[in-house]
């Protein structure tokens, strides 16, 4: 609370210098921009290395003013959808905004007045949600010495610091490195920075899977809404096959997988039933229609041989089945 009220008083009793720059070139908007990035996430129950890909997929037009929007994508070693964001971003008179921000293509978090970056040097934090750089740093990123603008972004719930964003941007390549403490409601850091080795990927649209990553020689991914608000992510292995084709056969099982899930996940539950019948001496036994509601698909892998891998409860089942819509094998 009270470093809060530190910042504000140190804002209120400042005077902004202006900088010599124009903040726009800090933040590229363009349609078609992307950049690759590398990082890692913990906390005080887990560590993980992530790849994150930042683009640019498109521009809107909100009271005849462009505004871009942006996804950032974070994939685990894997090169599988962990988690997925849409900031919208705009020039203004003052600098840049950010509109608002979309997670996993549902939450969406609305802002009552933009967020702008302002070509200014002032402490602290503006009332209506401005912030502005607190210094110019030099930054030895892959064996190139960058001059970048450090930006120090606070939240608070209540009077309390929620977290702290810190990215480093450099002119003409947008943000170059980027971290984030999370203090409420638990304790957080993650961090990314342009990739040493850039994978190469790129992204595509379909009109049935959405936006998908291209890894070269090793398919695409991507998230889907299979149901209502129930995202899984899903994989495309072509192997040998064309990527047109693999994309129809994908597309061909996926429908098969959806109209058939209510099947699958019955004979799913039996399987379970029958093991834990066998194995359990708990004297409350449950029963199929536990298990069947119990069971929730996260992710689909539709492999070269024809054949489908469903995961269910985090990968804690995985299921095996042909492109009929058949359960040929469950591992547990």
């Amino acid at each position: 609370m009270f470093k809060k009220y530190f910042n504000q008083i140190l804002f209120y009793c400042s005077t902004a210098k202006e900088l010599d720059f124009d903040v726009q070139d800090y933040f590229p908007l363009e349609k078609g921009w992307f950049a690759e990035y590398e990082g890692t996430f913990s906390s005080k129950e887990e560590q993980y290395p992530f790849h994150c890909f930042i683009e640019n997929i498109d521009q809107v037009y909100q009271k005849d003013s462009p505004v871009s929007i942006q996804s950032r994508t974070y994939l685990n070693e894997e090169r599988g959808v962990m988690y997925e964001a849409e900031a919208y971003f705009s020039y203004s008179d003052s600098g840049v905004d950010e509109q608002k921000r979309v997670h996993n293509r549902e939450n969406e978090v609305f802002q009552f007045v933009p967020s702008t970056y302002i070509g200014k040097y002032a402490k602290g934090q503006y009332a209506n949600q401005v912030f502005v750089y607190q210094s110019f740093q030099h930054l030895s990123l892959n064996g190139d010495n960058l001059r970048c603008l450090k930006v120090r972004k606070e939240f608070f719930s209540g009077n309390s610091m929620e977290r702290v964003e810190i990215l480093y941007l450099s002119k003409g390549k947008g943000v170059v490195k980027y971290i984030e403490v999370g203090h409420k409601p638990f304790k957080f850091k993650l961090c990314y920075q342009l990739s040493k080795e850039p994978v190469g990927y790129r992204s595509i649209q379909h009109p049935t899977f959405g936006r998908l990553f291209l890894y070269p020689k090793k398919g695409l991914s991507g998230q889907i809404e299979i149901f209502p608000n129930h995202v899984v992510s899903i994989s495309i292995h072509n192997g040998d096959q064309s990527l047109e084709d693999a994309i129809t056969e994908a597309e061909s099982r996926f429908q098969t997988l959806r109209s058939k899930d209510q099947k699958i996940r019955y004979h799913i539950a039996r399987k379970l039933l029958k093991r834990d019948r066998h194995s359990s001496d708990d004297p409350i036994q449950l029963g199929a229609q536990d298990y069947f509601t119990g069971l929730s698909l996260t992710g689909i892998r539709f492999q070269e041989d024809g054949l489908i891998k469903a995961f269910y409860n985090d990968h804690l089942l995985t299921a095996l089945i042909d492109q009929d819509g058949t359960l040929l094998k469950l591992v547990w």
